[in-house]
């Protein structure tokens, strides 16, 4: 595992911005970014997501990703577009 690149920043030009809840913006790198990141990184991760939830206006998920035998689970979550 090569915990100096897992854990450089990202460069400016790879964080995306959108609109958040309650007229927050929210910052990001795409998902296609941080896998290609944790590939470079190391061989050995996964992802599951344990749980997903389809509410009135948003998307809920249980993700846990594992890394080096470390395991860290998180929710997250979007709007609807169109709600």
């Amino acid at each position: 595992m090569n915990r100096e690149l897992l854990t450089k920043p990202f460069p400016r030009e790879l964080i995306k911005e959108r609109a958040g809840p309650h007229g927050k913006k929210v910052r990001y790198v795409d998902v296609s970014t941080i896998i290609q990141r944790l590939n470079e990184g190391s061989n050995d991760w996964s992802f599951e997501i344990l749980k997903h939830e389809i509410l009135e206006t948003e998307v809920v998920v249980l993700g846990r990703l594992t890394l080096g035998g470390v395991t860290k689970c998180a929710f997250g979550g979007s709007l609807i577009e169109g709600s």
